[in-house]
């Protein structure tokens, strides 16, 4: 990356756009063993990509300190190179999480002003239903839904919110633009790693949307596979991809008792000597393999790790081990997970701060902390096996330092 960075920067974002175009144009009309391996051959691809974008995140965290001095100027503002990483790296598109909400704000106006809005949340739901279906889990949201969700905003001031996001929005931009135009300047490398990061942004998020709205589509046909054999949809999706391969074929004898037992807890286990063939754990069997995987939980009053958005922040933690468990969190705690996806999003907006085991500049939180403003420290290794919920803590996202009160 040294040497090779716009060449680099260039071969991904090729590939990655194929490969995003090759999930969103697959719309089989009924599913059998040759969709569902076409389906999974595509996801495995998306796997990979998600996997660069691990290893890049840790490649740029290694360069682009070093392109900088640890203190320097830009725009009568000092930096160090994390600062000006915080609020410079913005994703050069709008989010989904940030264009939902002003679309749900706009639906909230014309409630307040007695229009009809009928037409609006029949094309908002087409827009974004896929939203809450990220994972595959959810049902996806429907006209219903959002006219509920539009409804409470109207109670308030929509038009007032709606005017603090998007001239907040415009703020942070003009502002990071600006720092961005003398950073060209100065310091010309530098420049082009942020500019990288940014761009890079924008794939990831699209990335995992294109899966999302995939799952929106394939739903109904997997619900019907599931029917078929008498079980739900959440116990087919605890079936491996061998064993999803095979019932397509009607060869599967499926025991309910070991789905069932999945479903509460599981583990995978491979290695290169049995990729195809992985070991399932669940139950208990599943959580010894955790603690031998993982190690035992840890007591250290102080963690380090990456600073995303700057700023100090003290609460109470809720440590999330899944997105499964996003209803307990309440307003104003500091969110401690392994990592955040697109699933946590309801969390990451009641959280004060967030805290997560791994990641780098490239990874989820980061970016949603730097487009929410949200006071973030990534990477700390043993944040969720160190804190407990109710912990007091402290999060300094200036030094990347998490301790214990």
């Amino acid at each position: 990356m040294n040497k090779n960075l716009l060449k680099i920067g260039s071969q991904i974002k090729t590939e990655v756009h194929q490969a995003i175009n090759n999930i969103d144009s697959f719309r089989p009309k009924k599913l059998n063993r040759g969709e569902i391996k076409k389906y999974v051959d595509l996801t495995k691809v998306h796997g990979r990509q998600s996997l660069r974008f691990i290893i890049m995140g840790y490649a740029l965290e290694e360069i682009y300190p070093k392109l900088l001095p640890k203190k320097f100027s830009l725009a009568k503002k000092q930096f160090t190179p994390q600062t000006l990483l915080a609020l410079t790296a913005l994703p050069k598109k709008l989010m989904p999480m940030v264009g939902e909400n002003i679309s749900l704000l706009k639906i909230a106006i014309k409630i307040k002003q007695k229009k009809d809005i009928a037409k609006d949340l029949k094309e908002h739901a087409q827009q974004f239903n896929w939203m809450n279906s990220i994972c595959w889990w959810d049902e996806p949201f429907n006209p219903r839904h959002y006219r509920v969700e539009a409804e409470k905003l109207a109670r308030s001031n929509p038009a007032k919110q709606l005017k603090k996001i998007i001239a907040g929005r415009k703020k942070q931009y003009q502002t990071a633009i600006k720092i961005l135009k003398q950073l060209k300047i100065k310091y010309p490398s530098a420049w082009q790693y942020i500019d990288l990061i940014r761009e890079m942004a924008d794939l990831r998020e699209e990335s995992w949307d294109a899966v999302s709205r995939a799952s929106v589509r394939l739903r109904p046909l997997f619900k019907n596979l599931a029917a078929k054999y008498f079980f739900s949809y959440n116990q087919l999706m605890m079936l491996s991809v061998n064993e999803m391969l095979v019932i397509a074929e009607n060869k599967l004898k499926i025991d309910l008792n070991e789905i069932n037992r999945r479903l509460n807890c599981f583990g995978i286990y491979s290695d290169t000597k049995i990729v195809d063939r992985p070991l399932i754990f669940n139950g208990k069997n599943a959580k010894k393999l955790s603690i031998l995987i993982e190690g035992k939980k840890q007591s250290l009053s102080e963690l380090i790790g990456l600073p995303i958005w700057a700023g100090v922040a003290q609460g109470k933690v809720r440590v999330l081990q899944s997105a499964d468990e996003i209803s307990k969190i309440k307003f104003g705690e500091i969110l401690v997970c392994p990592m955040t996806d697109p699933d946590y999003m309801p969390a990451i907006k009641k959280a004060k701060a967030i805290i997560t085991d791994q990641g780098g500049v490239l990874c989820h939180a980061a970016i949603v902390a730097r487009e929410l403003q949200k006071i973030c420290v990534v990477g700390t290794q043993i944040a969720t096996k160190n804190f407990k919920d109710g912990d007091l803590v402290e999060v300094d996202a200036i030094k990347g330092i998490v301790r214990k009160l």
